[in-house]
């Protein structure tokens, strides 16, 4: 599993957040977590919400292959390993009340954190 998750982050473009990597290995489309049995349910191991926070909404376990649970544990190795880099920032989400949510990406490179962000890379001028 270490494998294939290096391996789809390396081949990105951008930066991948954990639960694309986890929609990814599944092989599910990135909305799939917001409906995961066709009624508006959604998974419950990515869309938990802070106590402060009214949740209005059914949380169900998909039956995926990949558990996210051990997903993190892989993530933390390769992180540790030094294969990948981690940072964590607050992006735009339209399901918290104050528009943010903290997400987690990960990468191989500067650039592709620079394509997720959508910045230009740093020039070193010597």
């Amino acid at each position: 599993m270490i494998h294939e998750i290096y391996v789809l982050v390396r081949s990105s473009r951008f930066a991948l957040t954990t639960r694309e990597i986890c929609c990814a290995l599944n092989g599910v489309d990135r909305d799939y977590c917001m409906n995961v049995d066709g009624k508006g349910s959604r998974c419950v191991y990515w869309y938990r919400r802070p106590k402060h926070e009214k949740q209005k909404i059914k949380l169900v376990k998909p039956n995926c292959k990949v558990n996210p649970l051990s997903l993190y544990r892989d993530l933390e190795v390769l992180v540790k390993s030094g294969l990948l880099k981690r940072m964590e920032l607050y992006l735009r989400d339209p399901l918290s009340t104050w528009g943010r949510d903290r997400h987690v990406l990960y990468y191989v490179d500067e650039e592709q954190l620079h394509n997720r962000l959508k910045t230009k890379p740093l020039e070193v001028r010597m």
